[in-house]
């Protein structure tokens, strides 16, 4: 749980959220140690936050205090949801006091999009143009952009590529950040390969790891002046605009790679790239409105 942890911090923007959140993920572990359980995210159960929650009450923590730490393993569980750690999220709603609403994930407005681009231009190189640019344009999740190899590639329609992640999800990239894949793949040697290649790799020539995605991210937040540019934000960029542009929620479910335990799209989890209720509802007459009219012609 240690590693996930780091992990999750290093996504955060506030430094005092930063440490309440890392305190709550620390107590809980303890908790789990202790009752000689598995520190293991994939298997936290809702039994196992609500009897911590008892444990709190137990020891005679605050109701506020007992919210602040059930609203960072909520935090934290959504993190690992969206990372496809863990395949549901085990802090019920119940386990949370509703005291204010639930943020929705921080992402790049297209003026800063624009910027990142042309930094992107002048100033990187062509590896870290590309990797940023399948975060930003595919939603593509740290841990499966540094295992991506040339079997991923496919090729798609003229002069395009798609990334495949699995037999469900094969996302399609825009033709800027296919010119910007291809012309790293042809400086690496990559476009016709015999056999599976990965990707990326670092100063040193070894595969690229998370600590240096996260030093590569970190030194175009400094050059871009975004606080917020993080692996996180990226990709929930891609899902904001993927959702704008098609007005499909399934299909950015799809895309983004979230799935329920029998493998479906998980609508659920996806709904935070719609801005309000009534965004869904529009969008759900209109389908309907068009589809009633070819019924049984």
């Amino acid at each position: 749980m240690k590693r996930y942890t780091t992990q999750f911090v290093s996504v955060l923007n506030s430094d005092s959220t930063a440490k309440a959140y890392q305190s709550a993920l620390h107590q809980f572990e303890a908790w789990l140690k202790e009752r000689q359980l598995k520190p293991d995210p994939k298997q936290v159960s809702s039994q196992h936050i609500e009897a911590f929650k008892v444990f709190l009450q137990n020891k005679g923590r605050k109701p506020a205090t007992i919210n602040k730490v059930m609203s960072g393993l909520n935090r934290f569980f959504n993190w690992a949801l969206d990372e496809g750690i863990v395949k549901v999220n085990p802090v019920t709603r119940g386990s949370i006091a509703s005291s204010e609403p639930i943020k929705p994930p921080a992402y790049l407005t297209k003026e800063e999009r624009i910027k990142l681009l042309k930094v992107l231009d002048y100033e990187g190189n062509r590896r870290d143009k590309v990797i940023i640019m399948l975060m930003l344009y595919a939603g593509l999740r740290p841990n499966e952009l540094i295992e991506l190899n040339t079997d991923n590639i496919k090729a798609g329609s003229d002069t395009t590529f798609q990334i495949k992640i699995d037999y469900a999800r094969m996302i399609p990239l825009n033709q800027r950040t296919s010119i910007s894949l291809r012309n790293y793949l042809t400086s690496k040697n990559l476009l016709d390969t015999d056999f599976p290649k990965v990707l990326f790799y670092n100063r040193q020539n070894q595969k690229l790891t998370i600590r240096g995605l996260q030093y590569i991210l970190d030194k175009y937040k400094d050059k871009t002046g975004f606080e917020k540019l993080n692996a996180h934000t990226l990709r929930h960029s891609y899902g904001y605009m993927l959702f704008n542009s098609t007005k499909n929620i399934a299909a950015v479910a799809l895309m983004m790679g979230y799935k329920t335990e029998d493998g479906l799209p998980n609508i659920r989890t996806a709904l935070k790239y719609i801005s309000s209720p009534e965004q869904l509802y529009e969008q759900l007459h209109e389908e309907v409105t068009k589809a009633v009219y070819n019924l049984d012609e």
